[in-house]
């Protein structure tokens, strides 16, 4: 086996990135919980300036925030495949070049495959990437990629050219994703002090002509000075350590709760493991890039700049780099790397299985349920509600955001865009649908159950202005006792799943004004994207 990586440790990259895409191909579309509602966004991206039924409720207003990877990407990509083979086509590829990145990292650092590395690889499918931060990944897998180049032209002493090729490249990292770019600093700057401190300088020495040599990354921080475009949206809820702690438990959450637990502990007790046998230990560089991150992590916020689980989203990287950094001992048995190695692949398999049994059922779920847009004419006005528990369960609700892939095929009015200061590019002006504009008002909950941003179902049925929408759309609801639908005109459905007609009042719902809709000075006039 050790024979086979040193000599075609190409081809190996090549076979596993392959591998690990594996649960991607058969559902029709990634079964990630935010991605239907980014689908949604592009749709309207790349379509509003020329169809005036979009024109009529959204704008779309190009900015340079850090937030833009797939909707760079996905006006070549869907003028090839259309929009959602473009999007899944896509997400294999962040899913490929994670992989890509975890084993590149591994292999710079240590000259040669690292042991332990086959068990990082399911970390690709971590927590973040079942919620659909598709640019966040995005940038993740970018950062690793670079910092095994940074590493490599570090190891050569090509410094100048190094620093020259990263002032662009850091500014591609931060466009994909504000964190991504954070994340190839900290990476840069560990891998830099270890250098120098590998040359005999002093550690003081060290960290401020490591600091120097990482300035050619720092462009960003004054790209979003000067733009403001970047630095938008609230920055609450620090030092949560109760939430900071269920995020290292979830790193892998899918469905099964156990299995994705003990996966946990496994990856947790390997680098335990090399701290504390002597025939382990880890990489100064990588376990410093390791550390460097997991600090990140403690201080992050659980908001930041708007975009909410900023620090959960770090923690399968943390586990990742802390995993490429174990190294067996050049007096040990080289029986101790062969059985990590072997032993990696079989857990990278095991997992790979599961995920993609996992994504098979949901993609079963999605088709079914999505059988509802046949019904919905295009260009209609949708309200969706989508049923959630009240507790946080295991196992990631999918639907949240599907009602977005009715705007994306039909070109609908619908509730559940993100609408995000500094984080996203689409405008919403439809005053007439009141609080019912925008995410989170999808969301409905049981009778009982007592949500500050999200309605009881019978609430929200209650409330909603009918006169503002056509349809109906009730997915997966909760249990309630009290909801009622009268009024409404059922026109299908699969399960406990409803898409109601809404009969006409023959009021004027397009001047229906309400106190809790924000009122955009462009609504009385279409915008098109620029």
């Amino acid at each position: 086996m050790n024979d086979l990586l040193a000599r075609r440790p190409g081809w190996v990259m090549v076979i596993l990135t392959i591998v690990a895409a594996i649960p991607l191909y058969w559902p029709a579309l990634p079964p990630l919980t935010d991605l239907m509602g980014h689908i949604g966004r592009y749709s309207v991206q790349l379509d509003l300036a020329s169809d005036p039924q979009l024109q009529r409720f959204y704008s779309f207003k190009w900015a340079m925030i850090p937030n833009l990877g797939v909707d760079l990407l996905i006006g070549p990509v869907a003028a090839l495949f259309g929009i959602e083979t473009g999007v899944k086509l896509i997400v294999i590829a962040i899913v490929m070049a994670t992989v890509a990145g975890f084993l590149a990292v591994g292999r710079a650092a240590q000259g040669r495959t690292a042991v332990a590395s086959y068990f990082a690889l399911p970390l690709t499918y971590g927590f973040p990437f079942h919620f659909g931060f598709v640019n966040y990944c995005l940038s993740m897998a970018l950062a690793f990629l670079a910092f095994a180049w940074w590493l490599r032209l570090g190891r050569q002493g090509r410094i100048g050219y190094r620093a020259a090729l990263f002032v662009p490249l850091a500014v591609i990292v931060w466009i994909t994703h504000v964190s991504g770019w954070g994340a190839l600093g900290l990476f840069a700057l560990a891998g830099e002090y270890t250098r120098l401190r590998e040359r005999g300088e002093s550690r003081t020495r060290s960290v401020v002509l490591g600091v120097v040599h990482c300035l050619p990354l720092v462009l960003p921080a004054f790209l979003m000075i000067v733009s403001r475009e970047g630095a938008q949206g609230d920055t609450i809820h620090f030092f949560e350590w109760a939430t900071k702690y269920q995020w290292v438990v979830r790193a892998l959450s899918d469905r099964w709760e156990l299995f994705d637990i003990c996966s946990v502990g496994l990856i947790l007790a390997l680098p335990i493991a090399a701290i504390v046998l002597p025939v382990l230990r880890l990489d100064r560089t990588l376990g410093l890039a390791a550390f460097l991150l997991f600090i990140a992590f403690l201080c992050i916020p659980r908001v930041l700049i708007g975009s909410a689980y900023a620090d959960m989203r770090l923690v399968p990287y943390i586990l990742a780099m802390a995993l490429l950094a174990i190294e067996v001992k050049p007096f040990a048995s080289p029986r101790i790397g062969r059985v990590l190695i072997v032993s990696g692949l079989l857990f990278f398999m095991v997992r790979t299985a599961a995920t993609t049994v996992s994504f098979l059922d949901y993609d079963r779920l999605m088709r079914s349920e999505l059988a509802a847009v046949d019904h919905i004419p295009r260009g209609a006005r949708v309200i969706a509600l989508t049923g959630r528990t009240c507790r946080a369960s295991w196992m990631q609700e999918r639907r949240t955001h599907l009602s977005s892939l009715a705007l994306a095929r039909k070109h609908v009015y619908i509730n559940d865009q993100f609408i995000m200061a500094g984080a996203q590019l689409l405008g919403v002006h439809y005053p007439a649908a009141g609080r019912f504009y925008k995410d989170p008002s999808q969301m409905a909950v049981a009778d009982n159950c007592v949500r500050q941003d999200w309605s009881r179902l019978a609430d929200a049925v209650r409330d909603f202005p009918r006169d503002a929408f056509d349809y109906l759309w009730v997915i997966n609801p909760p249990k309630s006792d009290t909801v009622n639908y009268a009024g409404l005109e059922p026109v299908w459905r699969w399960r406990t799943s409803v898409l109601f007609r809404i009969p006409k009042t023959g009021r004027p719902s397009m001047t229906r004004r309400t106190v809790t809709a924000p009122v955009r000075q462009d609504a009385a006039r279409p915008r098109t994207g620029t």
